[in-house]
């Protein structure tokens, strides 16, 4: 076989491959909740067939290489973002989000940071005309099957577009919100602190009749989660977002001693975490 017989034949066979697995997607009526491997930050894409929902974006584009690996190919849509605080650790990656792909919706809490990459993605939203929105208790969102009901902070404590904040006040307004679909039902916590997040799960009960899954608060940091948290969500699974050797050195014992007991999986020790539910039946895989 000539040479460029043989290039034109292995490009067809890859562009097969690929679709053939786009469209074994497509068929999938699962709910998929990833916790990409981000390094030290946040990054959760969240997908029905194509319909996607993003919960922040990591430091940096690292986040952009598990988009890749779960959407298809020809999907540049993605139905929402949701940034849950103005953190570089949460918000880094989603300016390459808004660059690359079509996205047709922005939610935070309304606080901003003064810093020039915030400031990046807050031009970037504009120039696109993205709707962005507030979200705070009450606040309820709906992509495809998957629901979002917003617990933290409470609707008095929101604070409008312009507003800077710095240190603590960040986390203290971090967003907290359930997804739920069908019976399954996880908490995506953000950066929350004490005693918002004794506050946060409280509210989130009123929501849930169980609780599946638990993003573990700040990545595992001593000011995050707390007794009453893990005795209130009794969760099947915990989920801790965090890097490799970190200079904060989350996550700290202290939370550890409080997922005794709980299954708990970290994006430092098992990579990429997976999980998938037909809305009842769920499961988990990791891949480093």
């Amino acid at each position: 076989m000539p040479p460029q017989w043989k290039i034109l034949f292995s490009t067809l066979s890859t562009a097969s491959l690929l679709l053939l697995l786009s469209l074994l997607k497509l068929s999938d009526n699962r709910l998929h909740l990833v916790f990409c491997n981000v390094g030290q930050g946040d990054g959760i894409l969240i997908y029905q067939k194509t319909t996607q929902v993003i919960v922040d974006g990591g430091p940096d584009n690292s986040i952009l290489s598990c988009l890749g690996r779960h959407m298809p190919f020809w999907d540049r849509k993605i139905e929402y973002v949701i940034l849950t605080n103005s953190d570089l650790d949460h918000y880094g990656g989603l300016i390459e989000v808004v660059k690359r792909y079509k996205v047709e919706g922005f939610g935070t809490s309304g606080v901003q940071k003064e810093d020039i990459e915030f400031q990046t993605l807050v031009k970037e939203l504009a120039d696109r005309k993205i709707p962005v929105t507030n979200l705070s208790e009450k606040t309820d969102l709906r992509a495809g099957s998957m629901a979002f009901d917003t617990v933290w902070p409470k609707e008095t404590s929101v604070l409008g577009a312009s507003t800077f904040l710095k240190g603590q006040a960040v986390n203290e307004n971090s967003l907290v919100f359930t997804l739920s679909y069908g019976s399954f039902d996880a908490l995506l916590t953000g950066d929350i602190i004490p005693p918002g997040t004794d506050e946060a799960v409280s509210l989130a009960r009123i929501h849930l009749a169980s609780l599946e899954i638990l993003k573990v608060p700040h990545h595992g940091s001593k000011n995050g989660l707390t007794k009453n948290m893990v005795e209130s969500a009794r969760p099947g699974l915990a989920v801790v977002s965090v890097g490799k050797n970190n200079r904060y050195g989350h996550p700290h014992q202290e939370t550890l001693d409080l997922l005794k007991g709980l299954k708990t999986l970290r994006t430092d020790l098992n990579g990429e975490i997976e999980i998938t539910t037909n809305g009842k039946d769920w499961s988990y895989k990791t891949q480093n």
